[in-house]
């Protein structure tokens, strides 16, 4: 550190000043080597910049394009320039990802184009070149939604497309490509398309809204119990049924034992035979009287019967009680 001798024949008054210069002076030395060693750093880093360019250009015309590749790669994140970029679409190009190698030139074309500087005209005149060679050699696809849910998910066989994509040309190989897009309450969509070389489609999409329906499963569905007073009614229609049946069979059988008599005896049967004939008949006539009347008293009872417990089966209002003396029932309720 150099020192600034400090004279003590100066005035006493000059002191003061002489020292405030000797500070100024120290200050300015220390703060020349800063300066110097930011310029250096500065140096230094385009100087390592350049060493790289160099490299990779060097990797890329020997043919070791994949070694290539993550140097310019390595570049364009560090300094962006274009003619990285055109290097990186070269090297993608050469590997054959002809649609990556799409978007590495047409981002160096286009930064060219903003920085408008005289040295990227020729940077941007070589990717557009580029660009209109693969142009020829690959498919465009324009995806559009007739509405655009929330939360859209939307791939292009296995790749991810970005919502910001939706409605611009999306550069594919040529050949089939499947179309997947997803929304929360709505049905899926897939669709396949097919591109030509050279060729560009668009794909309108629409969703269809789920239909959610309440699926009643069979174990809560409970039958209604059946009431006891339908089933009485039942048995007793039944019941009743069969006595009708029997008025019939014994109405028809003393019917034809009087036929049979009249024909037989015309003036009167006094043989035992056709006495027991008399006798048989009057008792079937008497059952098919009793049969018919008890089975339409038992019929029409049943019938009350069942409608009594159908209504019951329908208001909580109806009640069912036995008479004190056992004999019948009493129904009350709403009907």
């Amino acid at each position: 550190m150099p020192s600034f001798p400090v004279s003590s024949e100066l005035p006493r008054r000059a002191r003061p000043l002489h020292a405030l210069c000797g500070l100024f002076s120290a200050l300015l030395f220390w703060s020349q080597p800063v300066y110097a060693a930011d310029e250096s750093a500065a140096e230094a880093a385009q100087l390592d910049t350049s060493k790289t360019f160099a490299e990779a250009v060097r990797l890329y015309k020997a043919g070791d394009v994949a070694r290539a590749l993550p140097l310019f790669t390595q570049l364009v994140d560090a300094t962006h320039s274009p003619n990285a970029e055109l290097y990186v679409g070269y090297s993608l190009r050469e590997l054959g990802r002809l649609p990556a190698a799409h978007q590495a030139f047409t981002a160096a074309a286009q930064h060219a184009l903003a920085l408008g500087e005289s040295r990227y005209e020729a940077t941007r005149e070589a990717a557009e070149a580029q660009l209109l060679s693969l142009n020829l050699r690959l498919a465009k696809l324009t995806l559009s939604f007739v509405d655009t849910p929330v939360e859209l998910t939307v791939a292009v066989d296995d790749s991810h497309v970005e919502l910001a994509e939706l409605g611009s040309p999306i550069v594919l190989e040529p050949g089939l490509h499947h179309v997947r897009a997803s929304a929360p309450g709505a049905e899926p969509i897939a669709r396949d398309i097919r591109i030509e070389a050279g060729g560009s489609k668009t794909l309108t999409l629409a969703f269809a809204k789920t239909r959610t329906e309440a699926v009643v499963s069979p174990a809560t569905v409970r039958p209604r119990p059946t009431s006891p007073l339908k089933i009485a009614g039942l048995v007793t229609g039944g019941v009743g049924g069969a006595g009708v049946v029997l008025f019939a069979v014994a109405g028809l059988q003393a019917k034809g034992i009087h036929d049979r008599l009249r024909s037989e005896c015309a003036n009167g049967c006094s043989d035992p035979g056709h006495l027991d004939d008399v006798s048989r008949g009057k008792s079937l006539q008497t059952l098919a009287n009793v049969s018919l009347g008890v089975g339409a008293t038992l019929v029409a009872s049943g019938a009350a019967l069942f409608y009594l417990g159908y209504r019951s089966e329908r208001t909580s209002d109806l009640a069912i009680d036995v008479l004190p003396n056992g004999l019948g029932v009493r129904c009350q309720g709403k009907f």
